[in-house]
């Protein structure tokens, strides 16, 4: 068996000469100008070197080294000419279980790493997230801190194969066929058991899919299934009438809102005992949960894919990123999840430990209201777009661990075709200004603080000197993520808000951009009429060719309408010690099962 992979958009780095903290906090206080320079020399010569990869690496900015067994899916590079590309037309659709690609293979670069023969086993596994998730049903909430032990307790029908391009392949399903454009069939593994040994039956299946239809709005999970009929036809197999045409069936069964849930223990426990005391098929159940706090994972013994190879898992929150690497430098952890691109040196020279950096299925972008002057006018959004350094951010302040989109859609999507990034051109930027007739009318833009991703508020203040630089008058203005959520309303006050999506054409173009989202409710009426009039086009076939064509020309409707601006995406990292090999998950998943997590001898 081989482990994986995951999209590595980059070539391999080489090692640090200079602590990447240290040179970028130099780098960031002449870009702010506040060098001996003064402003206008210092943010000139660091813009060019920001912009410059040979400076950056005589610097010892980039890179991550001492890479073990090639997992390390590092990102430091220019996009160009490092990523396989694989177009739609190059792939051939998985509808029957099977190892064949899905609909339009994921571009990918893949470096497998041997899991197989080592019988080593932890006592212990011990995990440290930012923060703990407030409750544990994967129906009703699917935050991201909510998803990472989501993946250790429960299973869907299939998931995406990482070491195959995210290729669609049997889990709780041993196969799934469609029988026409609406109809799919589903047949079940007769091996898997829940953790209190009760059998996985077609009639758990249904109860996992009837409650998406009970229109609970406090569940994550309602309307993702346009199911017009559901059949158990026998004890491991059902039958699925989707209400039109639906070619992203197969990609929502691999989501943590489509994770089986067991009928009759729920029914019994109800909901509000279950979010707390849950229980699933995944490698592990939950025998503790403290919110806010720990919880405590005991491995499932007939967990079907084999034992894992850790016999207990413990999570804990540790808010605070110093003390998340200290706990995991003096061994008091084993995993550190969401290591933030400033600290890999310090990790890096804190002994035998390794770093792995992917893609997620994620992307930074910008909420732009188009209602309010002077973002009403598309050339003030162009130019704003326009005047990010994105390259520059992601390679002088990332360390190279991100990727410069052509779009809001990943090059994780099943159905990507490649499009070239988005574009750094301040001139062009500052034309459009003067079309526009803008007079440095103020701009205002909210974004988190304390802030929810790694060193938002200095890429923040990055964009904001190269907005200044064209002319563009950008107010900041730092919010508790509850109130950046509170103030993301139609009526907004506020331009810009910061925000991130998931990024799967399938799944986020018309349910998150969509007629009824908060997006087209920041526009005039009718402006997005055409966006909606191709999607929905879209949403009617399960062509995957033709879809995947579709959804580029929505695509380029809201590039060049500018419904949002975005930014980035910004890999995620993990450290963990050498003898740990734990293949990652572009869908946030923290995944212990023993085809993905093993422990060296």
């Amino acid at each position: 068996m081989h482990m994986g992979v995951l999209y590595t958009p980059f070539t391999s780095c080489p090692r640090p000469r200079s602590t990447l903290g240290l040179v970028m906090s130099k780098l960031l206080d002449q870009w702010r100008g506040r060098s001996k320079m003064g402003r206008s020399e210092g943010d000139s010569m660091v813009r060019g070197r920001l912009m410059n990869r040979r400076w950056l690496l005589r610097q010892g900015i980039l890179g991550v080294g001492g890479v073990t067994a090639g997992l390390l899916l590092s990102a430091c590079g220019s996009i160009e000419g490092s990523v396989e590309r694989v177009s739609v037309a190059e792939a051939t659709p998985s509808t029957d279980g099977s190892e064949t690609p899905s609909p339009g293979a994921t571009p990918s670069l893949a470096i497998p790493t041997a899991i197989g023969s080592s019988e080593a086993r932890l006592s212990e596994l011990r995990v440290a997230l930012p923060s703990m998730p407030p409750q544990l049903d994967p129906q009703r909430a699917t935050w991201l801190v909510m998803q990472r032990v989501y993946g250790m307790v429960y299973n869907q029908l299939i998931r995406r194969d990482w070491n195959r391009r995210g290729e669609f392949v049997p889990s709780l399903a041993s196969s799934w066929e469609r029988a026409d454009d609406t109809t799919i069939e589903i047949t079940l593994r007769d091996d898997v058991v829940f953790h209190d040994g009760s059998p996985v039956t077609a009639e758990d299946v249904a109860f996992t899919f009837e409650r998406s239809l009970a229109g609970d709005p406090e569940l994550a999970v309602t309307g993702q299934f346009p199911i017009a009929e559901l059949e158990v036809v026998d004890e491991h197999r059902i039958r699925v009438t989707t209400e039109g045409p639906d070619g992203a069936f197969e990609l929502r069964l691999t989501k943590t809102f489509a994770s089986v849930l067991p009928s009759a223990y729920f029914e019994r426990v109800g909901p509000e005992r279950f979010q707390r005391e849950p229980i699933g098929t995944g490698p592990y159940r939950v025998v503790e949960y403290v919110p806010d706090q720990r919880i405590v994972l005991e491995a499932h013994e007939r967990y079907f894919e084999g034992r894992p190879p850790a016999d207990r898992v413990v999570v804990v929150a540790i808010p605070e990123v110093g003390t998340r690497v200290a706990a995991l430098l003096n061994r008091e952890i084993d995993v550190l999840i969401d290591l933030p691109p400033d600290q890999v040196p310090v990790v890096k020279a804190g002994g035998a430990f390794r770093v792995d950096s992917y893609a997620p299925l994620n992307a930074n972008y910008l909420i732009v209201n188009g209602l309010k002057p002077p973002t009403d006018r598309v050339e003030i959004r162009k130019a704003l777009s326009l005047a990010i350094d994105r390259q520059g951010i992601v390679e002088g302040l990332f360390g190279g661990h991100g990727l410069v989109p052509g779009s809001v859609q990943s090059v994780l999507d099943p159905l990507y075709i490649e499009r070239p990034p988005l574009a750094y051109d301040p001139e062009l930027a500052r034309r459009l200004l003067d079309q526009a007739g803008y007079a440095g009318e103020e701009i205002t833009f909210v974004f988190d603080s304390p802030t929810y991703y790694p060193l938002q508020r200095e890429w923040v203040e990055l964009m904001s000197s190269t907005w200044r630089e064209v002319g563009l008058n950008v107010v900041l203005h730092g919010v508790e993520v509850s109130q950046r959520v509170e103030v993301s309303r139609p009526d907004t006050p506020y331009h810009l808000i910061n925000n991130s999506t998931g990024v799967e054409a399938d799944l986020v173009l018309y349910r998150s951009f969509g007629p009824d989202s908060l997006h087209q409710r920041l526009f005039p009426a009718g402006y997005f009429d055409d966006y909606n009039r191709i999607v929905e086009q879209a949403r009617k076939t399960v062509d995957n060719q033709e879809r995947a064509r579709l959804y580029q020309q929505a695509l380029d409707v809201m590039n060049e309408k500018v419904m949002v601006i975005v930014q980035f995406t910004i890999n995620r990292m993990q450290a963990l010690p050498e003898k740990i090999v734990l293949g990652p998950d572009p869908d946030f998943k923290l995944d212990l099962s023993p085809r993905n997590f093993q422990v060296l001898a």
